[in-house]
């Protein structure tokens, strides 16, 4: 009679853990424990009142993280959790002397759009004009929904030249025609100012064509369809 093999008793599936045990290895895991934490709190579905918690210590985690993986999986983390308290916890990265930590928090707030509306009004009147720049940075790949109204208050009330050519940058990339009047206006504001009018210029001359197109669509009358010829009566 042939022996039958023994049958190893199968490990019992892992069960989800709670978020602290992630916090936990978040703050004290090796690389590749903090970076499965920062992907596990991305997506776990918490107790009520715990995303709070969780995105305090993701951000506390950013200030001194040093692994560009773990950063990168904890950025996500903030984009799946989103919110305002994400974007808010995100805005002081804007002013970090870590290049890193400020493209990370500039695209993350890009991908929180809504969100991100009220952390970036306050980044565009911050004191420090490298902010405001990056805040206008944020606003690139916004719907014009979002973008438009900022963009003309900006080129209204922005003095920096560096600023005001982040616009002007901007303002061509995702701007439309109806920047055109808020431009002419900075154009008289910053007449003899030889970069930042030579930018103007150039985002007139760029936006211009738009303002033809949207005319052209609105003014070209809708072909009428042909009336259905009545069938012929038969002869008798």
């Amino acid at each position: 009679m042939p022996l039958r093999r023994a049958e190893l008793p199968m490990d019992p599936a892992p069960q989800p853990q709670g978020y602290a045990a992630y916090l936990s290895q978040l703050a004290r895991g090796d690389a590749d424990a903090r970076h499965g934490a920062a992907i596990a709190l991305g997506r776990h579905e918490t107790e009520e009142g715990a995303d709070q918690a969780i995105l305090v210590a993701l951000a506390e985690q950013l200030q001194t993280e040093q692994d560009r993986f773990v950063r990168e999986a904890v950025f996500a983390a903030f984009g799946n959790i989103g919110g305002e308290a994400a974007a808010m916890l995100l805005a002081p990265f804007l002013r970090m002397d870590d290049a890193g930590l400020r493209n990370g928090a500039v695209e993350t707030l890009r991908i929180l759009r809504d969100d991100a509306v009220t952390a970036v009004d306050r980044l565009l009147q911050d004191a420090d004009p490298d902010v405001r720049l990056l805040a206008v940075e944020v606003m690139r790949v916004w719907p014009p929904a979002l973008a438009m109204r900022r963009l003309v208050l900006l080129l209204a009330q922005e003095t920096h030249v560096n600023v005001i050519g982040g616009v002007l940058d901007v303002a061509q990339t995702a701007g439309d025609a109806t920047l055109l009047p808020a431009l002419t206006a900075a154009q008289a504001r910053f007449a003899g100012e030889g970069f930042v009018a030579f930018a103007i210029a150039e985002a007139i001359h760029t936006l211009a064509p738009r303002q033809a197109e949207i005319s052209g669509r609105a003014e070209k009358p809708q072909a009428k369809k042909p009336l259905a010829k009545k069938p012929r009566k038969p002869g008798p």
